[in-house]
């Protein structure tokens, strides 16, 4: 006859390996939407004990992502291109012909005049 422990053990092992499962497959999804590596933090999020891998997931994931407006201050995505807070144009444009630049640009290749300078 099998004993009542052993139920109430593989009842508890099976929801902890459903909990498992559910956090595993969250990050694993989660993470590609926020620019974070999918398996690194699927890894970090199952095998650090006491759910502190999700925890430090989650508050990484918050902070992913967001820059201060430099004109109002408030907290913005950093791929937005106008603050939603005070619609400062948040693109960075050539000093010469005001098209859109990068950020890590040397020189405006519409114009040819050196960024690194400005």
């Amino acid at each position: 006859m099998i004993n009542l422990s052993y139920i109430f053990t593989i009842g508890i092992l099976l929801i902890v390996f459903g909990i498992l499962t559910g956090v595993g497959v969250f990050v694993y999804r989660d993470a590609p939407k926020n620019g974070m590596d999918r398996k690194l933090w699927t890894i970090v999020a199952l095998l650090v004990p006491n759910f502190m891998g999700l925890i430090v997931y989650l508050i990484v994931r918050s902070n992913k992502g967001k820059e201060k407006c430099v004109k109002c201050g408030k907290e913005v995505e950093k791929d937005f291109k106008v603050c939603p807070h005070c619609l400062h144009d948040r693109t960075l444009r050539c000093p010469n012909c005001h098209k859109e630049v990068g950020e890590d640009w040397k020189i405006c290749p519409y114009c040819s005049t050196n960024l690194k300078e400005n």
